[in-house]
């Protein structure tokens, strides 16, 4: 699609295991109830603002490019009766309880939202309510805000990282919770790992810092926010040790 071409309206597209890219720039939010059929390939190339609902049924997988998907308002991504979706290199923005806010919605107890590369930030304290699979680095950005593990809530951390953010709420950090009476489950996979985001800081100075030089070795993966750089002076070798850099889309 062009820079600002949207689909305008209610409707379906079948995709048929086909690609479809989005456009670089939007000025106006897709305010549609849209259905995508076995979009294997959906690939933001900008940020976007969704304010009505995006409803994946087969297999699914959206490629955001560093970009940003943003559900502030009300904008809902939703995962058909036994379908998933597979979210890569995103951040979701605008999650929490209430109409003014972002939903993950899952039709069925076997639908599945997956996440690598992704960051999924909470402007309010969130009720999860089906099933979310960490199979990459994932940062939580919680902020002061509480991630519920509702009834039929299943969180999964499979062989990577889920990172917590508190971002500037140190002082009145939010948390992970599992009420008393509720059927929601926390499960750690081959070596899958819950971990305060201040961990991870040791690897981004050194690949921030201005002395960039010699041999580095992550213990994590790490995001450049824009504004962030790294400078090279001299030789300089950087195994990431299975983690990631990755470089965030400015706008």
């Amino acid at each position: 699609l062009a820079d600002n071409a949207r689909i305008i309206g209610d409707g379906t597209v079948i995709l048929n295991k086909r690609r479809l890219d989005l456009g670089s720039t939007y000025t106006n939010k897709w305010a549609g109830a849209i259905s995508f059929y076995d979009a294997l390939d959906m690939t933001l190339n900008g940020s976007v603002q969704v304010s009505g609902a995006w409803t994946f049924v087969g297999n699914n997988v959206l490629n955001g490019n560093g970009a940003v998907l943003d559900l502030t308002g009300g904008g809902v991504l939703r995962v058909g009766i036994g379908s998933n979706l597979q979210l890569n290199n995103v951040v979701i923005k605008g999650l929490g309880d209430g109409e003014d806010f972002g939903q993950l919605n899952f039709a069925s107890t076997d639908a599945v939202i997956k996440t690598s590369n992704v960051t999924l930030q909470f402007d309010n304290n969130y009720s999860l309510s089906g099933n979310l699979y960490a199979s990459g680095p994932t940062v939580l950005a919680l902020g002061g805000n509480d991630l519920v593990i509702d009834n039929d809530a299943n969180l999964t951390v499979d062989g990577t990282t889920l990172w917590l953010d508190y971002l500037d709420a140190k002082a009145t950090p939010g948390t992970i919770y599992t009420p008393v009476a509720s059927t929601g489950v926390t499960t750690l996979l081959n070596g899958g790992a819950i971990r305060l985001v201040d961990a991870r800081y040791v690897a981004t100075q050194s690949l921030v810092s201005e002395h960039l030089t010699g041999d580095i070795v992550l213990d994590s993966s790490v995001t450049l926010e824009p504004g962030q750089r790294m400078v090279v002076r001299g030789d300089v070798s950087i195994d990431g040790n299975g983690s990631y850099v990755e470089f965030m889309d400015p706008n």
